[in-house]
């Protein structure tokens, strides 16, 4: 079996979310599927830290939609209930079936061009417009120099080689393993507008990053317009930490929900 080498945040059939996603899943190298944190649904508590699911309310509040986060007596974030038993064996019901409650930028997920583009969003090309292919194949995982954004200064410096249709960014977002945490930073890195003008002009089809969004957080929309705007995909919330630069066969399959400006899915990377 070939080595899987993506560590990404997705669905938990916990419900949970854990800092900024819902529970992680990890493919180890050699021992396939490895779950690296496990999210008690009760507290959402693990290894003794309480995590809250706070960064897809606090990232739409900006936008106006209503922040939902609850605290403990001691203080501690307490974890929304996204998931609720709608039926249960133990109660007499023929299965257990539970139902989810989430923003469909959520964990790792894909952006829809109707995300931030008012005629995209006007015409309909929801999640199903996406290409499945751009999604698939050959992907180049490049290292950001630390305290960086992504400008086209940077770009001209690394070592992406002319043709390439894939990008994955490493940055110092693994390092700090802000996918993991409580607090929201908005002084994560990601692309500019002048970055992603760069993507665009290189014919890059599909681009990852390892924090929620793909565009700074000073520069959310130009970014992701300009990416949007010639039918670049993308992928965020990815965990890179245990990843290193080079090449890869990258694998991402978003949920297809109709309509939809985002939604989750499962990336991995095969060496």
């Amino acid at each position: 079996m070939l080595p899987l080498h993506a560590c990404l945040l997705t669905l938990s059939v916990y419900g949970c979310m854990v800092g900024a996603g819902l529970g992680a899943m990890c493919m180890g190298v050699k021992s396939g599927w490895q779950r690296l944190l496990t999210v008690d649904a009760a507290s959402c508590r693990m290894n003794g830290c309480a995590r809250s699911a706070l960064f897809c309310y606090i990232y739409c509040a900006r936008r106006g939609v209503r922040q939902q986060s609850t605290h403990s007596a001691d203080g501690t974030h307490k974890c929304l209930r996204l998931r609720e038993l709608k039926e249960r064996q133990d109660q007499g019901g023929v299965a257990f079936v539970s139902k989810v409650h989430l923003v469909v930028h959520t964990a790792t997920h894909f952006d829809a061009p109707s995300h931030f583009l008012q005629e995209a969003f006007d015409s309909g090309r929801g999640m199903e417009s996406l290409q499945l292919s751009i999604m698939n194949g050959p992907a180049l995982v490049v290292s950001i120099p630390h305290e960086s954004n992504i400008t086209a200064d940077v770009l001209d410096q690394l070592p992406i080689p002319p043709g390439t249709q894939r990008v994955l960014f490493k940055s110092v977002n693994s390092a700090k393993k802000l996918m993991y945490q409580t607090p929201f930073h908005s002084n994560y890195t990601a692309l500019t507008e002048s970055g992603a003008d760069w993507v665009v002009k290189h014919g890059i089809k599909f681009v990852g990053i390892d924090y929620l969004s793909i565009a700074t957080y000073d520069e959310l929309a130009p970014a992701h317009q300009s990416l949007m705007r010639v039918g670049t995909g993308i992928v965020e919330g990815l965990d890179l930490s245990h990843v290193e630069p080079g090449l890869y066969d990258v694998h991402c399959l978003p949920l297809k929900l109709q309509g939809s400006d985002g939604a989750p899915g499962r990336c991995i990377l095969l060496d």
